[in-house]
């Protein structure tokens, strides 16, 4: 099913609040960017999350965020705003995604890991329990 453009920019949308909004692009800085613009407009964002992927019951969800196919995340984990988490990656538990990371596909990250704001986490990676990964 494909969808009309509204416009190229927020302004040019009418009756904006109608609509939800999410944020197609996965370099981190530029979802930032993006993210910026909806909040400053009061927009709502909508997650994504595929139907395959295994979330656990007790994890905290920001807005705006997308979860690929066959991705697991366990208990105790919190995934902030615009995190991208790709195909077939594993979030194990007491993790923490900052805002407008990008999780690449099949990545594993163990227990109790900590990945700062708009950090870039490159396919195949895999990183040990208690790790803080990013500056901000």
């Amino acid at each position: 099913q494909s969808y009309p453009i509204l416009g190229n920019d927020i302004a040019d949308i009418e009756n904006k609040d109608n609509y939800y909004y999410f944020i197609g692009i996965g370099k981190p800085s530029t979802r930032k960017h993006y993210l910026n613009i909806i909040r400053k407009h009061n927009l709502r964002l909508i997650n994504i999350i595929d139907k395959t992927a295994i979330l656990s019951p007790n994890i905290i969800l920001g807005e705006g965020i997308f979860i690929g196919k066959m991705c697991i995340l366990n208990r105790d984990t919190r995934i902030h705003d615009a995190v991208v988490i790709n195909t077939r990656s594993l979030i194990e538990h007491g993790n923490e995604i900052g805002c407008c990371s990008n999780i690449s596909t099949n990545v594993v990250l163990n227990g109790d890991v900590s990945v700062g704001e708009e950090t870039f986490v490159g396919s195949c990676t895999v990183v040990n329990g208690q790790l803080k990964l990013g500056s901000k």
